[in-house]
């Protein structure tokens, strides 16, 4: 299903054309995209909301056209191909694909840099 996903995702940004001009990430926010249907994403999603309630984190849902279109940014930028799923974390020079107990050692170290001193 995530590879189906991926290739889907992937024939879409080849449709868009999205390119460096265009990008509308900003390396200075923290991304987290996500699906509504992805129990991942709502643990993920709730963990944050947890333990980060004052990091501003920018939500993408990818159901909408520019949720799908900075996750595209994002999967060019880290040059995942074909293997995009989410949830996926942009975080600066930093990302994260999927989520685990394991995965939020390392989201907690990414998100340093984006805490409000």
């Amino acid at each position: 299903m995530k590879k189906l996903f991926g290739t889907f995702l992937l024939s879409l940004l080849m449709l868009t054309g999205c390119n460096e001009e265009n990008s509308g990430l900003d390396n200075s926010k923290a991304y987290l995209f996500f699906s509504q249907t992805c129990p991942h994403c709502h643990e993920a999603r709730e963990y944050i909301s947890k333990k980060y309630d004052n990091v501003d984190i920018i939500q993408m849902d990818v159901a909408t056209p520019k949720g799908k279109k900075l996750l595209f940014e994002c999967a060019k930028k880290f040059n995942l191909g074909n293997n995009i799923g989410v949830p996926l974390f942009c975080l600066g020079d930093k990302h994260i694909m999927g989520w685990s107990n394991s995965y939020r050692l390392k989201f907690d170290t990414y998100i340093r840099p984006f805490l409000k001193k």
